[in-house]
């Protein structure tokens, strides 16, 4: 079957190299805007609001049934709770450290500092805990409050 299929397209006029070149360069740019793309995927967030909802959701306790539901706290209960937490952090308690790490981002119970926020993620990666090393990986892929790292 192919081979009638090619009989009776034998009448085409073979391509030139004036078509091949055209084509190899909308190939090349099509690869090219591609690239970029993949290099620049998900980019600085523009709006700083989807970025902080994203680090927000990092640091949420997970959800437990059994558990009672914790009321807001107070301005002053965070910053006790900020400094309760700095003390086991400082001592080297990765858990503490992403706390810690959690409260800068977001700043809750301090002020809001984000290379504090990445110092304490990386002590809490160094530290063996996985989700301080997808905090941060995921932090620069998607450019929150810092540049993107497309590597």
């Amino acid at each position: 079957m192919l081979c009638a299929v090619l009989a009776s397209n034998s009448h085409l006029e073979p391509l030139t190299s004036v078509a091949v070149e055209d084509g190899r360069d909308r190939l090349d740019s099509l690869l090219n805007e591609g690239l970029d793309f993949i290099r620049n995927q998900g980019g600085p967030y523009v709006d700083p609001n989807k970025g902080q909802q994203w680090i927000s959701s990092i640091f949420i306790p997970p959800y437990c049934p059994h558990c009672p539901v914790e009321q807001p706290m107070t301005d002053e209960e965070e910053t006790k709770r900020a400094n309760a937490i700095r003390v086991d952090a400082e001592k080297g308690e990765p858990g503490a450290q992403f706390q810690l790490a959690g409260r800068y981002l977001e700043g809750k119970g301090v002020a809001r500092d984000v290379n504090q926020g990445l110092r304490w993620l990386e002590a809490a990666a160094d530290h063996g805990l996985g989700k301080a090393t997808f905090a941060i990986a995921k932090i620069y892929d998607l450019g929150i409050n810092v540049p993107v790292d497309p590597l």
